[in-house]
């Protein structure tokens, strides 16, 4: 069976944006993204200033992270782009549609929204691809463009945190060495 694109079938990050900040506010979001800060400092080599959110959705984290850092954040999602922009309009956003391997469908799942609109309750059905791609993959990604990667444990479940340091840019036309 051949997966459909992420924008066809993800709800949440479509048609259904506009629940986001009700099913998972911003608030929510405070304490994760204060241990993001610590494991940063706690595994950076220099004193970071700027950072990177890959997948960053609505923008909740962002919230907390432009307190100490300068936020830029990728998302597939223009919708979810969009309510990143209106909580966090000092943050510059950009939309980035590039999947490695669109068939993986490993990560599979099905979520059931009820919503009440004008006393109705209607239910909707989101289906969502998680975990795009590999852990792998992401390390050879940003190891590829210069990036090196540190992966720390975080408290919340079994997710990994990918500390990400880039020590020298090359000038433009010019290979770092």
């Amino acid at each position: 069976m051949k997966a459909a694109s992420l924008k066809d079938q993800r709800r949440l990050y479509s048609d259904l944006a506009w629940t986001w900040p009700i099913i998972s506010p911003p608030e929510h979001y405070v304490e994760e993204a204060r241990e993001f800060c610590e494991a940063i400092r706690r595994n950076a080599q220099i004193e970071a200033k700027s950072l990177l959110d890959l997948g960053c959705g609505g923008g909740h984290n962002d919230y907390t992270l432009k307190n100490e850092f300068e936020v830029t954040g990728v998302d597939i999602s223009a919708n979810m782009l969009a309510l990143a922009r209106r909580l966090n309009p000092e943050i510059t956003f950009i939309e980035n549609t590039y999947d490695p391997d669109p068939a993986d469908t490993t990560f599979e799942s099905t979520f059931v929204y009820l919503i009440r609109r004008e006393g109705q309750l209607d239910i909707e059905t989101d289906h969502h691809l998680c975990g795009i791609f590999p852990l792998e993959t992401w390390r050879n990604l940003l190891t590829g463009v210069g990036f090196e990667v540190k992966q720390v444990d975080f408290k919340e479940g079994n997710c990994p945190l990918f500390v990400c340091l880039k020590l020298e840019c090359a000038p433009m036309g010019k290979q770092a060495s």
